[in-house]
């Protein structure tokens, strides 16, 4: 398993280096399913809960892969034709694996009637005006994730986190909108700048290099794009990237 994470880390991967992936994917559920056969009946819904968590972390770690192949393939800037629905599986991995994470302290939810105080509500909506694919680097793609991740990462269960992705015939738009902790007005500027937490995220427990906003800011200025940041303290923070389209014409 670190093998194939550590292989799924870089920035690059080729076609034999995806096989041997895969091969170790494989690997990993045989040994899996082979422990899960031989436990006791007595720990069948513990040893189950342990399949499922695996199988969802290769899954998240295929997802990086498929995305790797097509960046070494096609450049990092290439802009990509991708799905409503491959996007949204995408972020609902993530969510997935965080949920997974918590062990319970939370779980995420895409019906409000379903909300509670220890779960969030999660609104995903991909959209394009011209047909049914919304094409974008996988860069731009990575930095959505990232932004999707801010949101849930500083606002509390019982919160709500609002994205979407919307194109048409000379932009990509991106926005994500949370009603977490929000940020001062006087570093709305500067959390773009690399290292830069506000002053009310610093006491949050964080495993992240304060990079992400720093990643979305120039990431959308290589493209040509612009960012938005409106936020208000213990109210909302919405992040807003436009970026004009760069699609080959066929």
């Amino acid at each position: 398993m670190q093998e194939l994470a550590l292989l799924v880390s870089r920035k690059s991967v080729g076609e034999t280096e995806a096989e041997k992936i895969r091969g170790l994917h494989n690997d990993v559920l045989q040994d899996v399913n082979r422990a899960a056969a031989a436990a006791n009946t007595g720990e069948s819904a513990q040893v189950q809960a342990i399949v499922d968590s695996i199988e969802k972390i290769i899954e998240v770690l295929n997802i990086r892969l498929n995305e790797l192949e097509r960046q070494s393939s096609d450049g990092p800037e290439a802009w990509i034709a991708f799905t409503a629905e491959e996007l949204r599986a995408d972020i609902l991995a993530f969510f997935d694996a965080v949920e997974r994470n918590s062990r319970g302290g939370y779980r995420f939810v895409d019906n409000i009637a379903l909300k509670d105080d220890r779960s969030y509500f999660v609104d995903l909506q991909f959209h394009s005006s011209n047909s049914d694919q919304i094409t974008m680097p996988l860069l731009v793609k990575d930095v959505f994730r990232d932004l999707v991740a801010n949101a849930r990462k500083y606002t509390d269960p019982g919160g709500n986190i609002l994205a979407g992705v919307f194109q048409d015939a000379e932009h990509l738009r991106l926005v994500v909108e949370d009603n977490g902790r929000g940020i001062p007005e006087e570093s709305i500027e500067s959390v773009v700048d690399f290292g830069i937490r506000a002053g009310n995220a610093r006491s949050k427990t964080s495993y992240g290099g304060g990079f992400g906003l720093t990643k979305a800011y120039y990431i959308t200025k290589n493209f040509g794009g612009r960012m938005w940041i409106e936020s208000e303290i213990n109210y909302y923070t919405r992040i807003k990237v436009v970026i004009p389209n760069q699609i080959p014409k066929l």
